[in-house]
């Protein structure tokens, strides 16, 4: 905030000013304090304006689209005068640091963990725009923070609703300043870019945003809360929506130019972000090898692309509607694994082999539509490999796209979790985990760590254990995403666990199922649909000699294993994040199943 000019006045109305706070060529901001003693951001015209008939018609317009906006991410007008000598209008300010406060501060808070601020203004935004309104120029003192997120404070428009486009470019360029020495995170890089294009007609809108960065198009968009499963959308329509949508700024333009569709529909609200794009940075393979013998599946966030892991053979992206694959990474030094994609943008995390003989696997990132490549084992160049060099054993993303990097328990005395900042090479915390065979984030401040005879759960704000479950008897388990629970093997039973209330939520009996005259059986694979929370499970063992397989699907609403006799038994299955067809890995192909019946409905892989 600035002082008050000499040529200020003390008071407009019933609000007393207490200093300036922007300006733009309509109006001039004030931070004011209502009779009652509350605070308020005062917009006032500027003098050459308030005589204008033309601008105080178009200033009460203004004031009236803000009063229809409705949101959590803006401060609402509670008083006003557009037709008095000097028009002017008062939104609430509460009380609270600013943007511009914390960045001051330099604590890290705000550009280590850019996502919250990023997505709470692009939806502020949206919900102005949509009421027929802009902000017009503004910056890190125009956003407040409090424990609710970031607020847009006095949204009393300084532009008409056709400055929508400099509303966006004004977003990247605060996400920009905020991010300072450090940079724009590789996740929103593309998107921050296409905001800053010099054509207007080429920059997103708001709604744009907020779908590109993974949110539902609003509050009323996001799913309904229910009772057992969610609905699931239909995998013929998805089959049948060709080819895998185009680069981000070509899907930012096709959605402004094509027609609404009737009443609505995906494309009016709640579409998922583009996320991987029909070409990347990275060519598709050459050819195919002949036997491709696949390992792991997974779909990309937006469920438009998916990964295959193949022994030998490395990693290939697939169209999966049009069975053609679009790129190829991590090859010759590949390790057969389940690709891990980052929860926004097109990058997937993978473990690669280093060194000779008994090599040692490293992380990397692949960001598949700028080409970078990020090594996480602290190697440089052609550095020798030293075999004292920690093993990893798993890489996994949190929802605002850290990097979580974890080492087996037997791997000697470095058996940690570290956890890099998306971009960054160096960790920006080590967790002394005692190792790890898988790890899942719960949310952005949450980290489950497996060590195949329990579960722990850290919180990476403080670096401390919050909770361990155990005994867990498996290396795999999965968490259930918006919930404290985690599903995890105990005995002959999987059971889904409420780490903070230390309660059995609900549990499989599997000991019917699992023939017991398998030797040594072991848990393969587990995974969790997230549309129907489902469970896959597989379980691996030798009768007689010889190697079987056994799947089960566990429905956690109903207790019953849905996965028909006569269905085929897949090795590891990838959900779809809409409730699309299943990709299995059966018998190293990859077929597509019926994601109610499990019938077999295509082949990706022969």
């Amino acid at each position: 905030m600035d002082p008050l000019h000499p040529h200020d006045p003390p008071a407009i109305g019933p609000f007393r000013l207490l200093g300036r706070l922007s300006e733009d060529a309509d109006v001039r901001r004030y931070l004011a304090e209502g009779e009652d003693g509350t605070g308020a951001t005062l917009a006032v015209a500027r003098p050459g304006r308030a005589t204008d008939p033309a601008f105080r018609a178009s200033f009460a317009r203004r004031i009236a689209a803000v009063r229809g906006a409705a949101g959590p991410h803006l401060c609402p007008i509670v008083a006003a005068e557009p037709h008095g000598a000097v028009p002017w209008a008062a939104a609430a300010r509460p009380a609270g640091d600013t943007l511009a406060d914390l960045l001051e501060r330099d604590d890290g808070t705000v550009r280590d963990r850019p996502a919250p601020i990023a997505v709470a203004l692009a939806r502020g935004l949206a919900e102005l725009h949509a009421a027929g309104a802009a902000y017009g120029p503004f910056t890190a003192r125009d956003v407040l923070i409090g424990e609710d997120g970031a607020v847009l404070a006095g949204p009393v428009p300084g532009a008409e609703a056709d400055g929508a486009a400099e509303d966006v470019r004004a977003w990247a360029e605060l996400l920009v300043s905020a991010a300072g020495e450090k940079g724009v995170p590789l996740w929103l890089r593309r998107l921050v870019d296409l905001c800053l294009h010099p054509d207007p007609a080429l920059r997103p809108s708001a709604a744009d945003l907020v779908r590109m960065l993974g949110e539902p198009a609003s509050d009323t968009d996001a799913p309904p809360a229910r009772e057992g499963r969610r609905p699931r959308r239909r995998w013929p329509a998805l089959l049948a929506g060709g080819l895998v949508l185009a680069v981000v700024a070509a899907t930012a333009v096709s959605s402004r130019d094509r027609a609404e569709p009737e009443g609505g529909g995906a494309d009016a609200a709640g579409a998922p972000p583009p996320g991987c794009p029909g070409t990347t940075a990275f060519p598709p393979p050459e050819d195919m090898p002949d036997g491709f013998s696949a390992h792991g599946a997974a779909f990309s966030p937006d469920g438009d692309v998916l990964a295959v892991s193949a022994y030998q053979h490395g990693i290939t992206l697939w169209d999966w509607r049009e069975k053609t694959p679009i790129a190829y990474v991590s090859e010759p030094n590949h390790y057969p694994q389940v690709p891990v994609f980052a929860p926004r943008g097109c990058a997937v995390g993978v473990l690669e082999y280093v060194g000779e003989g008994e090599p040692r696997k490293k992380a990397v990132v692949y960001d598949l539509v700028t080409g970078t490549v990020t090594d996480l084992s602290g190697r440089r160049g052609e550095e020798p490999f030293d075999r004292a060099e920690p093993d990893t054993s798993f890489v996994t993303f949190s929802p605002d796209g850290r990097v979580a990097v974890g080492t087996p328990s037997w791997d000697g005395p470095e058996n940690d979790v570290r956890l890099f900042d998306p971009g960054a090479t160096e960790p920006a915390l080590v967790l002394d985990s005692g190792g790890s065979s898988r790890t899942e984030f719960m949310d952005g401040d949450r980290l489950a760590v497996g060590h195949g005879d329990s579960v722990t759960v850290w919180d990476l704000e403080g670096g401390e254990r919050l909770h361990t479950v155990r005994p867990s008897t498996a290396t795999e388990f999965a968490y259930v995403p918006g919930t404290d629970d985690i599903v995890h093997v105990n005995g002959d039973r999987v059971v889904r666990w409420n780490v903070v209330e230390r309660t059995e939520v609900a549990s499989f009996d599997l000991s019917e199922h699992a023939e017991r005259e398998y030797e040594d059986l072991i848990v393969i694979a587990l995974s969790l649909d997230p549309v129907s929370e489902r469970v896959f499970i597989a379980w691996g063992g030798s009768v007689d000699g010889e190697s079987r397989l056994q799947s089960d699907v566990w429905d956690m609403a109903t207790g019953e294993d849905v996965l028909p006799e006569d269905a085929p038994s897949p090795y590891r299955v990838a959900f779809h994040p809409d409730g699309g067809p299943i990709a299995a890995v059966v018998e190293y192909s990859v077929v597509l199943l019926d994601p109610d019946t499990f019938e077999e409905v295509d082949v990706l892989i022969p």
